[in-house]
């Protein structure tokens, strides 16, 4: 699994199917391959390589990488970026 920051960074790990998203990018965290939030309670959205979003925390709890559709063995990419909440409507492109 690879994750793109908003800053252009990727990360690669391996997880299960069974994790969710929230697990993703938490691991990824705590082993410093990508940074924290930055403050200002900004919503993490996930970006699918489908321009499919996973919006907020509860959202990345519930969405496991099976239920996502994702394969055993295969290599994919997300895209993580915070929004403003105020914001919630904002459009995200995976181009940008």
């Amino acid at each position: 699994m690879a994750v793109q920051t908003e800053d252009g960074r990727r990360a690669m790990d391996d997880f299960q199917l069974s994790c969710s998203l929230k697990d993703v990018v938490d691991k990824m965290r705590t082993d410093k391959k990508i940074p924290a939030p930055a403050e200002g309670g900004r919503v993490p959205v996930v970006i699918l390589a489908t321009n499919a979003e996973v919006r907020g925390e509860e959202a990345m709890k519930t969405s496991t990488l099976q239920g996502l559709g994702f394969a055993a063995g295969k290599r994919e990419l997300l895209k993580l970026k915070y929004v403003d909440p105020v914001k919630e409507k904002e459009v995200l492109d995976w181009s940008t």
